[in-house]
């Protein structure tokens, strides 16, 4: 059994392998599909229709997947500080995938009623049809419809902004101490668990090419020192945070390190510049960083 709150390494090594588990799924429910070919044209529709979604929704997973190991490219400059855009094929990905699972549901059941239950199997697909319209509806609450041409997250001096421009806006402010903690199912859908001092809110993160433990190092960085949230309105913030895609918290905390040393030892005020990605995969957590789990919290506060 699972348990209630994932910390957030584990999920993010779980979206490693949701693609290829996905994928296996799609291509078996399009196998099935062709054994009811000839003989029920409800079932032949039903089976062939999941198991497009199911592929649609690997391929748009290993999309996200692949713009997570990239993910400092999708930080830009905002107004006010830094915002990250989502990838256009992920999202537009999973409404096609929604769509067709919403027609696994629909078109059986209208073949059903048309042929007045004439059907092979005709009470099968009916059940069918209400297990994955439910199904569905459990995608579709999943997606956060944010407006177009709009960033995902906005981070400034004051707080964070989860889809501003969406249908589930969340505002949380630096001052209530926001911590990623990990994921939790609500309703059904995946949502990475924000514990506060308001309480815990949930967001939708399953949309975006960005990792749980990923934005988990963003907010603790700017969460524990107030005195470099200024530096988010500019370039310097920007680096920042995009170097907090691929490196640990504790290369980060040395990088500060020699800015203050290199800062002492000089006149000119000027910062270095900041490490540069490198080609080797990103070091682990060590043992010296926080943990990315905690316990429950209580309801959740979402600005509706």
């Amino acid at each position: 059994m699972l348990p209630e709150i994932r910390d957030c390494e584990r999920v993010d090594a779980l979206r490693l392998r949701t693609p290829s588990y996905m994928l296996a799924s799609g291509v078996v429910l399009l196998l099935i599909s062709l054994v009811y070919y000839s003989s029920s044209s409800a079932l032949f529709a039903l089976f062939l229709l999941v198991g497009v979604s199911g592929i649609l929704e690997a391929l748009t997973n290993f999309l996200l997947l692949l713009g997570s190991m990239t993910a400092e490219r999708r930080w830009q400059h905002s107004s006010t500080g830094v915002a990250f855009w989502p990838l256009w094929s992920g999202t537009s990905g999973k409404y096609i995938s929604c769509l067709v699972m919403t027609m696994s549901a629909l078109v059986p059941g209208a073949i059903v009623i048309s042929t007045r239950f004439t059907d092979t199997g005709s009470l099968k697909v009916l059940l069918y049809s209400i297990i994955f319209g439910a199904i569905a509806a459990t995608m579709w609450a999943d997606l956060p419809f944010n407006r177009p041409r709009r960033p995902a997250i906005e981070i400034d001096s004051e707080g964070i902004y989860f889809w501003r421009y969406g249908s589930h806006p969340t505002y949380i402010a630096w001052d209530v101490s926001p911590a990623v903690v990990g994921c939790k199912s609500v309703k059904g859908t995946p949502r990475a668990l924000i514990e506060s001092g308001n309480g815990p809110s949930y967001v939708s993160i399953s949309s975006l090419p960005i990792g749980y433990d990923q934005l988990r190092k963003v907010l603790f960085f700017y969460g524990a020192r107030p005195e470099r949230r200024h530096e988010l309105a500019s370039q310097r913030g920007l680096e920042r945070v995009r170097e907090l895609m691929y490196a640990s918290l504790n290369e980060v905390e040395a990088g500060l390190a020699r800015e203050r040393t290199q800062s002492t030892n000089r006149p000119d005020p000027s910062p270095p510049p900041f490490r540069q990605r490198s080609s080797r995969p990103p070091a682990s957590r060590s043992a010296a960083e926080p943990p990315s789990s905690a316990g429950n919290g209580g309801d959740a506060t979402s600005v509706e």
